[in-house]
């Protein structure tokens, strides 16, 4: 939970709406009405988190972080929390491209920091997985390129694993697109 509220307190003062993808059971938007007084927008694909977070008064939508049912600019921010590195290919690119079409000023994201992943075999058809079924790792360098369009304004590691980060990247400064 520590985590969870370190993310809202590093949220910019004017964001008055947010849209978290892959909200899981929707712990960051409780905490963001509970601290920031912000309704936020859930999207999930787990219909049982889903549930559990609808059954808490929390606006969760079913959803596809590779096809976000929203305009263009719809949110202030765009939240992942330890989503990024559990996409598999296409579908991180795809989501990458949403978040930025989905949000008007921010996308703050945290991912592993530069994660050494290991890899087990699997009992049942013997290949290579990560048992935490982290499809990437986030190298700093990468960093600053994640978001097409934002420029990365703030990196913070944070939380119970040392090697988890911040990147908070805005529109600031950049010509908005057409």
């Amino acid at each position: 939970m520590a985590r969870t509220r370190q993310t809202v307190q590093v949220l910019p003062p004017d964001v008055e709406t947010v849209l978290d993808v892959g909200a899981g059971h929707g712990l960051l938007l409780e905490e963001l009405e509970i601290s920031r007084g912000i309704r936020g927008v859930g999207i999930e694909i787990t219909h049982a988190k889903i549930e559990y977070a609808r059954s808490r008064g929390i606006d969760m939508r079913h959803g596809d972080a590779a096809r976000l049912d929203f305009g263009d600019r719809s949110f202030d921010a765009v939240v992942l929390c330890e989503v990024l590195e559990h996409l598999p290919f296409g579908v991180y690119e795809s989501a990458l491209r949403e978040c930025v079409r989905v949000a008007r000023n921010w996308v703050v994201v945290t991912v592993p920091y530069d994660e050494s992943r290991r890899f087990v075999k699997c009992p049942y058809c013997s290949a290579q997985v990560n048992p935490d079924y982290h499809f990437r790792s986030f190298a700093p360098d990468a960093l600053p390129g994640l978001m097409p369009g934002f420029r990365l304004r703030q990196r913070l590691l944070f939380g119970s694993k040392p090697h988890s980060i911040l990147l908070d990247a805005g529109r600031q400064w950049i010509k908005p697109w057409p």
